[in-house]
C-alpha cells in the first residue's frame, strides 16, 4: 500500500496475468505485463486530474503493470474534419487526413489492456482535450457501407479495435 496525502491509502493493482503456455505445469507459465495507459484530460500539471491518474498508474505499476500517461494538453492533436470514409473504411488505424500525436496514440490504445481517461467536469462536461481525443478515435472502428451513407442503418461495423478492452473513466 502507498498514501498520498491526507492519509488516504490506496491498494496496488491485481498482480500481472499469467499466460499458460500449452498444457505445461503451473511453474511454466509465462507472466504477461497488463498494459494500461493514462489519459490526462486537464491543462493543469500537478491537478486534481493529474494527480488521480498519477496515483492509478502508480498503484497499477507497484502491482507489476506496464504504464504510461499521455497529458493530452502537450499533444498536438488535430480536430476532426469529419470526412469518415477515409479513415473508417480503410483496415488500419491511422487518419490519412492528419500526422500527428494521435497516430501514437492509437498505437497505444490499441497494444493497451487497460484505457484510464480522466477529465475535469467543464460546463457539466470533459474538457475540450479529451473531447478531441475522442473524436480522433473514429479510425479504431472499421467500417462497410450497407445503406444510405450518413443515416444509422448506413454503416456495419466490421472491426472495434477496442473490442473487449476495460476503460476507466475518472471525472474530477
Amino acid at each position: 500500500m502507498f498514501s498520498i496525502g491526507g492519509g488516504h491509502q490506496y491498494l496496488p493493482a491485481p498482480k500481472p496475468l499469467k499466460a499458460a503456455a500449452g498444457a505445461h505445469h503451473a511453474d511454466e507459465r509465462k507472466t504477461v505485463k497488463t498494459k494500461i495507459i493514462g489519459f490526462v484530460g486537464s491543462p493543469r500539471k500537478k491537478g486534481n486530474t493529474d494527480i488521480l491518474v498519477d496515483t492509478f498508474l502508480q498503484g497499477a505499476a507497484e502491482g507489476g503493470a506496464e504504464v504510461k500517461k499521455h497529458f493530452l494538453a502537450d499533444l498536438e492533436i488535430n480536430p476532426c474534419k469529419g470526412c469518415f470514409r477515409n479513415c473508417m473504411l480503410k483496415p488500419g488505424h491511422q487518419c490519412p487526413a492528419y500526422s500527428d500525436d494521435m497516430d501514437m496514440i492509437l498505437d497505444d490504445m490499441v497494444g493497451a489492456d487497460i484505457l484510464l481517461f480522466a477529465s475535469p467536469i467543464y460546463a457539466g462536461s470533459f474538457s475540450s482535450y479529451m473531447g478531441r481525443l475522442f473524436e480522433r478515435c473514429l479510425p479504431l472502428l472499421e467500417i462497410e457501407v450497407i445503406g444510405t451513407p450518413g443515416t444509422r442503418d448506413g454503416y456495419r461495423v466490421v472491426n472495434a479495435l477496442l473490442k473487449g478492452k476495460k476503460a476507466v473513466i475518472g471525472l474530477v
